[in-house]
């Protein structure tokens, strides 16, 4: 079950998980069909979290973040996350049009 975001009872502005590697590093896919459908636009956030696993990693776990737009691979972000269950604020991206701004990692988006 997915959360209902934006539009009650209406599925394509909520985010869907298509691929999801819970046992190696990935990839992972999140899709968001029809964001921000007028009156509901604005800014989304776009985070990684690294869930915790049995066995701790000493060393980063090296992280690609591609961020498409209407079909159309806008920006590619590439970094290490350090630490399990840590988040990493990549960027936000504003619907309609698709305006994206790089968050700065920790600390959240601008």
């Amino acid at each position: 079950m997915y959360p209902d975001w934006a539009v009650q009872d209406y599925d394509l502005d909520n985010p869907r998980v298509d691929l999801d590697d819970v046992h190696d590093l990935g990839p992972e896919n999140i899709n968001l069909p029809e964001p921000a459908g007028a009156p509901y636009e604005g800014w989304y956030e776009i985070f990684v979290h690294d869930y915790p696993l049995t066995e701790v990693y000493e060393d980063p776990n090296e992280a690609t973040v591609r961020i498409w737009v209407d079909g159309h691979l806008e920006e590619t972000f590439e970094f290490e996350m350090v630490g399990e269950d840590a988040d990493h604020y990549v960027a936000r991206v504003y619907f309609p049009g698709g305006t994206i701004e790089a968050c700065d990692g920790l600390d959240g988006c601008p």
